[in-house]
């Protein structure tokens, strides 16, 4: 398996933190600073994080809502198999119990 080298056509430097690059069609932004964690400043970052939710809704509404209700479910899932598990423990537990009774 071979990697091929991409050429870079153009790189834009700019004023705000970040560099453009122009590789074909697409225009790459990368980051020239450190971006903090949420776990610093969490009111810092929120708008940032709402402008992500937003666009990635915004490119596929239907797979975002499906993400959302399989996620949902997962927990709903788990609870159900916790339930379902210890009322199979019960009654294996009172069938043993009245098995061994006179």
């Amino acid at each position: 398996m071979t990697m091929e080298k991409t050429q870079v056509d153009s790189v834009k430097e700019t004023s705000h933190s970040y560099t453009a690059l122009q590789l074909g069609v697409w225009r790459v932004l990368v980051a020239k600073s450190v971006v903090k964690l949420p776990g610093k400043d969490l009111l810092s970052t929120l708008p940032l994080i709402l402008v992500f939710a937003a666009e990635v809704y915004t490119l596929a509404p239907g797979l975002v809502i499906l993400f959302i209700l399989t996620k949902v479910w997962s927990g709903i899932q788990s609870s159900l198999i916790l339930r379902t598990s210890s009322h199979l423990l019960t009654v294996v537990s009172n069938f043993s119990n009245s098995a061994v009774s006179p």
